[in-house]
């Protein structure tokens, strides 16, 4: 696309850069491309555990990328067995940060997470109760 610009008389052309991407007529999967530690990247700067895990639906290798996220968000969990479910992932690595906002303050509930969750964390565990309004 070109673009004219004038400054004291002086015609300047300046060829803007193809901001679209080669693969988006063919249809092309490239996050797919990208490798796994990118895609944990990515998925990093999603609010939530359960919007991560969302993700893998986008395609084949995004299935379980969301269970090797070093720090897990369970913000408003309804529930415990959700927060176990995650944990109990067997190829999920160590965890530098939990943290559990949660409506279920059952101690049978925690106690089910809590020796999953000691064994792969190596950093911060924050857990709040809240009834909700």
């Amino acid at each position: 696309m070109e673009q004219s610009s004038s400054s004291d008389g002086v015609e300047l052309a300046a060829k803007r850069p193809d901001l679209s991407p080669s693969g988006a007529d063919t249809g092309e999967d490239r996050l797919s491309a990208l490798p796994e530690d990118i895609l944990v990247l990515i998925l990093l700067r999603i609010d939530t555990i359960a919007e991560a895990a969302r993700t893998s639906v986008l395609a084949r290798c995004w299935r379980r990328t969301w269970a090797f996220l070093p720090e897990l968000n369970f913000c408003s969990a309804p529930d415990n067995r959700h927060v176990f479910e995650v944990l109990a992932v067997p190829e999920a690595p160590a965890l530098r940060r939990i943290h559990v906002a949660t409506t279920d303050d059952a101690p049978d509930s925690v106690a089910a997470w809590l020796p999953l969750a000691a064994r792969r964390l190596s950093g911060d565990l924050v857990y709040r109760t809240w009834q909700p309004s």
